[in-house]
């Protein structure tokens, strides 16, 4: 249990109608925010990617954050895209 100084419980009040949905990034707008990803097979190179039942239910947890149906191709693509900028770095 972490210790620290109890939080206030007049501070972070608002009234009904005044309070603004939190400014956070979500997967689905850090997905939007990523360049177009190729389809079909033209100019393409195919893999396959073997994961293991606890790495594969992650990735479907991981994808149901998004809201709506996202390929694993788009989202490992995008998620391979980010992984390489930030190795760049």
């Amino acid at each position: 249990m972490a210790k620290g100084k109890p939080a206030s419980l007049n501070g972070g009040i608002v009234r009904k109608g005044e309070a603004t949905p939190a400014k956070t990034p979500t997967p689905a707008t850090a997905l939007a925010d990523m360049p177009d990803i190729p389809h079909g097979t033209k100019g393409t190179i195919a893999i396959t990617v073997r994961l293991d039942p606890a790495r594969y239910q992650r990735l479907m947890i991981y994808k149901a954050k998004f809201g709506k149906r996202v390929k694993n191709q788009d989202l490992f693509v995008r998620m391979f895209d980010a992984y390489m900028a930030q190795a760049e770095d």
